[in-house]
C-alpha cells in the first residue's frame, strides 16, 4: 500500500493529486524495472555498424593514449632503475603511470576535439542527421524541472523566460511545462505553491504550467522523474530535463524535438551546456575553464562516442516510450552508501538506453543550452561527495549484460574520476618515500643476496628532469589547445573578448587552478574514506546562491588541510630544497586552503577577475537577459500576495 501511494510502481496518481489539482488527466506508462536479465533479441535500431570515421577516431584516441602513456612508463622506469627497483619505486611506478593514462587520456580527447574544430569540421560524424531548417513540429514535448530545496523565484523566472521564448519563436503550442517538486515541509511546499501558482496564473493564456509534490520521494531525482513518466510520459513524445539552475533557448529546444522527429531511433541527445551566470571568483573560474577548453573536450568526446554517447542527466531530450520501455532503475542489494537506489542515475539510463538498441547522442554544436555553476569551494565539495558515491555505485553494475563496450567505459570514467585523487596521493607518499632513500637517509647497501659491490641508489636526475617536463607539458596541453583555438579560431571569442584578456585569464586560471587541485584530491580522498567507512553522502539541497564563508568557518572546516601542507612542506624541505621548489604548487595549496575557501567566495568585482570573462556574459542570449531580469524583478517584489496566500490548498497547508 505504501508503495502504491508514493507512486513507486506507477499506481499512486490518485493520492499525488489529493495535494496537486494543477496536474492534468494522467496518461500512464509502464515502466519495468530492468532486471538484470541478458537480452538475447535485442537489434540496435540504428542498423549495421558505425560509421568508419567513428571507429578511425576511437583507433586515434587509443592509440595517442597508450603512446603518451607508453612514452612516460618507460622513460620513468629508466630514472628509476639505473641499477636496481626497489619495491617502493615500483609502486612509485605502477601508481604514477595510472595517473598519466587518465591525463593523457583528457589530452587526447582535447587534442582530437581542437583538430576537429580548427579544420571547421564541427559537426560530428554519426548517424544523427540534424534538419537544416526544422519544419513545424509534430511532437508533443514536456519540459520536467526537478526540484528539491530550491529557490523557487529563479525556477519561476526561467520557466517564464523559456515560455516567453517560445512564443517569440512560434512554437509555444509544442511544449508544456512541470514543475517536479520532492521539497519537504510545509512552509516549504506553501512558498512554492505560492510562486509557481501565480506563476501559472500569469501564463496560463501561453503555456500550461504544472506543478505537484511527491508524498514520498524514493529514489531522489530519478524516482521524481520516474514517477511523472510513469504517470503522464503515455501523452508525450519526447520530454526535456532542465536542472534547477540550467536554461536552454527555444532555438535549442526546436533543433532538440526537430532532430528526435527526424530520427525515430534517437532515443537521447545531450547538449553540452555553458557555465553562466556566477559572480563569486570560483564560479567565474568555472565558467571560465569551462568555456575555453570545454569545446575541445566535447568536440572530442562526441567524434568517438557515436551513437554510443553518455547523459549527464539535464539539459537534454529523451523519447519517453523508450525510456519507459528500457531505463527503469534497479534497486542495487544492501544499503547505502554502495547498495539501494542508484544515486548517479544519468550514466546508467544512457547505458540502458544503448542496451536496448536506441542511439544516445551528444550534441556540442547545439548553443543555447546552459547551466549554473556552484559559488564556493565548499558548495563543490557537497557536490563532488554526492557524485563519488553515485559514481562508486556503477561498479556493481559493470557486469551488467549486454552494455555496450563503450557504455561500460563511460563507467569506469566516473569512478576514474574519483579513484584518480587517491592514486595520485599515493603517487606522492611512495615519491617522497623514493627521494628519502634516494638522497641516502635510508638505504640497504648491503642486502643479504651475493653481490660484488654495494647497492647504491641511483637515479637519473636529468632524464627525471625531463620526465616532469614531460608531464607538465601533457598536463597543460588541454589548456594551451583551448586558448589557441580561442585566440585564432573561435569567432565567439574573437568578437567579444580581447587577446590580452584572454591571455591574462588563461594565466589566473592556470595559477588558481592548480593551488586548488590538491585541496579537491584531499577533499575526494575524504569522500573516497567515509564511503569505506560506509557513510552515506546523502541527499542535501545543492548551495547555489551565495558561495562566501567566514573566515573563522574556513578555518576550522580546512585546518586539518593546511596542517597537512604545513607537514608535507617541511618533509620535502627536510629531504632536499629543490624538491621543495619541484612540489611547491602542491603543499601551498593545502596551506592556503582555508584562505582560497574564503577568498574564492567573494564577488569577483573586488578583484581583477574581469579577466575572466566570456563571450557569453558580452553577448548573452535573449533568453538569458530575460530570465536574469525576471528573477531580479520577482525577488524585489512580495509574491506573497493575499490572492496567492488564498490559493494555497487546504491539503497543502496540513501536508
Amino acid at each position: 500500500q505504501r508503495n502504491q501511494a508514493s507512486g513507486r510502481d506507477g499506481s499512486g496518481g490518485a493520492s499525488v493529486a489529493m495535494l496537486n489539482p494543477n496536474l492534468p488527466d494522467r496518461r500512464p506508462i509502464s515502466m519495468p524495472v530492468q532486471a538484470g536479465e541478458r537480452l538475447s533479441d535485442v537489434s540496435d535500431r540504428l542498423g549495421g555498424r558505425q560509421l568508419w570515421s567513428v571507429f578511425a577516431w576511437r583507433l586515434v584516441m587509443a592509440v595517442t593514449t597508450l603512446l603518451l602513456t607508453g612514452f612516460f612508463a618507460f622513460e620513468f622506469y629508466m630514472v628509476l632503475s639505473l641499477n636496481s627497483i626497489t619495491f617502493v619505486q615500483a609502486i612509485l611506478l605502477g601508481l604514477s603511470t595510472i595517473s598519466f593514462s587518465w591525463i593523457a587520456f583528457g589530452t587526447a580527447t582535447s587534442l582530437c576535439g581542437f583538430l576537429a574544430l580548427a579544420a571547421a569540421s564541427f559537426r560530428p560524424r554519426d548517424e544523427l542527421e540534424l534538419p537544416q531548417k526544422p519544419r513545424p513540429l509534430k511532437s508533443k514535448n514536456a519540459l520536467l524541472f526537478p526540484v528539491y530545496h530550491e529557490d523557487p523565484v529563479r525556477i519561476a523566472a526561467t520557466i517564464q523566460a523559456v515560455a516567453q521564448d517560445c512564443a517569440d519563436t512560434g512554437i509555444v503550442g509544442n511544449f508544456e511545462f512541470f514543475i517536479l517538486s520532492d521539497s519537504r515541509g510545509s512552509e516549504t511546499r506553501r512558498e512554492e505553491s505560492q510562486v509557481f501558482q501565480s506563476l501559472s496564473r500569469r501564463l496560463k493564456d501561453l503555456v500550461p504550467v504544472y506543478f505537484r509534490w511527491r508524498e514520498d520521494n524514493y529514489g531522489k531525482k530519478a524516482g521524481n522523474i520516474a514517477e511523472w513518466v510513469k504517470n503522464h510520459g503515455g501523452a508525450y513524445d519526447h520530454f526535456v530535463i532542465f536542472d534547477a539552475d540550467s536554461i536552454m533557448s527555444a532555438e535549442t529546444l526546436l533543433q532538440l524535438a526537430a532532430a528526435m522527429e527526424h530520427n525515430p531511433n534517437a532515443g537521447l541527445i545531450q547538449t553540452v551546456p555553458r557555465l553562466v551566470g556566477g559572480t563569486t571568483i570560483i564560479a567565474r573560474l568555472q565558467q571560465f575553464a569551462a568555456r575555453m577548453y570545454g569545446p575541445l573536450l566535447a568536440k572530442g568526446s562526441a567524434l568517438w562516442h557515436g551513437r554510443d554517447s553518455n547523459y549527464w542527466g539535464h539539459n537534454a531530450i529523451i523519447r519517453c516510450r523508450a525510456f519507459a520501455a528500457s531505463a527503469g532503475l534497479p534497486v542495487l542489494a544492501g544499503k547505502p552508501p554502495f547498495g539501494g537506489t542508484i544515486q548517479s542515475h544519468d550514466f546508467i539510463e544512457a547505458a540502458f538506453l544503448r542496451r536496448a538498441g536506441w542511439g544516445v547522442h551528444l550534441m556540442p554544436e547545439m548553443e543555447g543550452s546552459y547551466e549554473g555553476c556552484p559559488p564556493g569551494i565548499n558548495e563543490i565539495i557537497v557536490r563532488d561527495q554526492r557524485w563519488c558515491q553515485g559514481n562508486l555505485q556503477h561498479a556493481r553494475l559493470l557486469s551488467y549484460p549486454n552494455l555496450k563496450l563503450v557504455s561500460r567505459f563511460h563507467l569506469v570514467t566516473g569512478i576514474m574520476s574519483y579513484l584518480a585523487s587517491l592514486f595520485w596521493l599515493m603517487a606522492l607518499l611512495a615519491g617522497l618515500v623514493t627521494a628519502y632513500q634516494w638522497l641516502g637517509h635510508e638505504h640497504n647497501y648491503f642486502p643479504d643476496e651475493v653481490a660484488l659491490f654495494p647497492t647504491w641508489p641511483v637515479m637519473d636526475a636529468a632524464r627525471a628532469l625531463e620526465v616532469m617536463l614531460f608531464t607538465a607539458i601533457v598536463v597543460l596541453s588541454p589548456k594551451v589547445l583551448g586558448l589557441t583555438y580561442a585566440l585564432f579560431f573561435d569567432p565567439a571569442w574573437g568578437r567579444t573578448v580581447s587577446r590580452l584578456k584572454m591571455i591574462m585569464g588563461f594565466f589566473v586560471e592556470v595559477m588558481l587552478s592548480g593551488l586548488i587541485a590538491p585541496i579537491f584530491m584531499l577533499a575526494h580522498v575524504g569522500a573516497l574514506t567515509n564511503l569505506a567507512l560506509g557513510r552515506d553522502a546523502g541527499w542535501a539541497a545543492q548551495g547555489r546562491e551565495d558561495g562566501r564563508i567566514p573566515l573563522r568557518n574556513a578555518v576550522m572546516q580546512f585546518g586539518a588541510y593546511t596542517l597537512i601542507g604545513l607537514a608535507f612542506a617541511l618533509y620535502c624541505f627536510w629531504i632536499s630544497a629543490a624538491l621543495a621548489g619541484w612540489l611547491a604548487l602542491i603543499y601551498a595549496g593545502l596551506i592556503l586552503a582555508p584562505v582560497m575557501a574564503w577568498a574564492l567566495g567573494f564577488d569577483s568585482k573586488y578583484l581583477f577577475f574581469d579577466w575572466l570573462v566570456i563571450p557569453d556574459e558580452r553577448t548573452p542570449k535573449p533568453v538569458l537577459v530575460r530570465s536574469t531580469a525576471l528573477h531580479k524583478q520577482m525577488s524585489r517584489r512580495n509574491v506573497e500576495t493575499a490572492d496567492d496566500a488564498d490559493a494555497v490548498s487546504p491539503q497543502l497547508k496540513t501536508a
